[in-house]
């Protein structure tokens, strides 16, 4: 009876105070790796200096928000949690600096695309 009380006294929805805050890092790190992977080249034709400016602040949040998702995550005092989701990171990260080693010139190969996209986007948060 006390779950299910607090479960509805906490929010309408049933969503743990807990779970939000979960949620909150996931999209943290989302969008620190979103405003990362925004940062464009600028091959000398910035004249102004507007592209410079825009992946400097773009590099800038993106290093806030997954330095503000780590301290949260931190704060969890769940190992499992905190494993699952460093896990996450560091295969998304391994995945971003493993595509910079493909050769452009050529078309990846069927095997380089598999490893890339389960690098990037295949892997669970949660391991079983």
């Amino acid at each position: 009876k006390q779950w299910y009380q607090r479960r509805v006294r906490g929010d309408k929805t049933g969503i743990l105070p807990k779970q939000r805050r979960l949620v909150e890092v996931c999209e943290m790190i989302s969008t620190a790796f979103f405003l990362h992977d925004s940062i464009v080249s600028t091959d000398g034709s910035d004249e102004r200096g507007n592209l410079q400016k825009g992946n400097k602040l773009s590099l800038l949040f993106g290093d806030y928000f997954l330095a503000t998702a780590c301290s949260q995550l931190a704060s969890f005092e769940h190992p499992k949690v905190v494993d699952s989701i460093s896990k996450a990171i560091a295969s998304n990260v391994e995945g971003r600096f493993w595509l910079d080693t493909i050769d452009p010139t050529s078309p990846p190969s069927l095997p380089d695309i598999t490893r890339y996209a389960t690098l990037r986007h295949g892997k669970s948060y949660i391991a079983p």
